[in-house]
């Protein structure tokens, strides 16, 4: 029987956290009765995060030979997913748990619900460099692709699987402009899309060089024009 949930977690070097995560996932989904997988799609770690990750029947680990950009491991392990919700959440957590379970609640009524950390209700706090990238980088997404979002990079995304079936295979930005591509392409199957406010935590620890990571972001805005509406 098909899960009502699939949680898609990319992973990179995520040894000292990722057993949290799946754990704390875990124990919230069986609390309140959620029928759910949790898949630790892996991008080719060199540290110990495929042995760290909890040995469960609910949890499936796909473990790539190769080093696999995040958009990569997202497509490869949204593919994989068989709940009727799928859940592409950051290996460190980023939203309150309460949060997680909003998105999953607002996803079938919406086809694609965002965790939004950009949206004026919402809560949290980061290193002020990089609050100011991310919130420049939104204003020119949201010139370059007419779209009016707040934030298309959030870590933490609900969708339905029945847009998932019809967007992931068009998907063709394997990068981390995969998740503008993403919201591009399900706005062009007609789905419907829906920025969440949430509470919001950046982590420390993230192996993320963030000027080299917008240099990327900028370029790959570029080709994605052809599908603004």
């Amino acid at each position: 029987m098909e899960p009502e949930v699939s949680v898609v977690i990319p992973t990179f070097n995520e040894e000292h956290r990722i057993a949290k995560t799946v754990n704390v996932l875990r124990n919230i989904f069986s609390k309140r009765g959620i029928s759910f997988e949790i898949i630790v799609s892996d991008g080719g770690s060199t540290d110990k995060t495929v042995t760290c990750v909890p040995k469960a029947e609910e949890v499936v680990v796909l473990k790539s030979p190769r080093f696999l950009p995040k958009g990569e491991s997202l497509m490869i392990g949204g593919l994989k997913a068989r709940g009727r919700k799928i859940v592409f959440l950051d290996a460190d957590l980023p939203i309150s748990t309460s949060d997680i379970i909003r998105l999953i609640n607002e996803t079938g009524k919406n086809d694609l619900v965002i965790a939004s950390r950009y949206h004026p209700k919402s809560r949290g706090k980061c290193p002020k460099t990089r609050f100011i990238l991310g919130r420049l980088f939104n204003i020119y997404v949201r010139k370059m692709l007419k779209l009016r979002l707040y934030d298309t990079q959030s870590g933490a995304k609900c969708l339905s699987s029945e847009i998932a079936c019809k967007t992931l295979k068009e998907v063709e930005n394997k990068g981390y402009a995969f998740d503008i591509e993403l919201v591009l392409r399900v706005i062009k199957n007609r789905g419907r899309v829906k920025e969440l406010p949430v509470q919001w935590e950046h982590k420390m620890g993230s192996r993320i060089k963030i000027l080299k990571v917008m240099l990327e972001l900028f370029f790959g805005v570029i080709p994605l024009i052809k599908l603004r509406a």
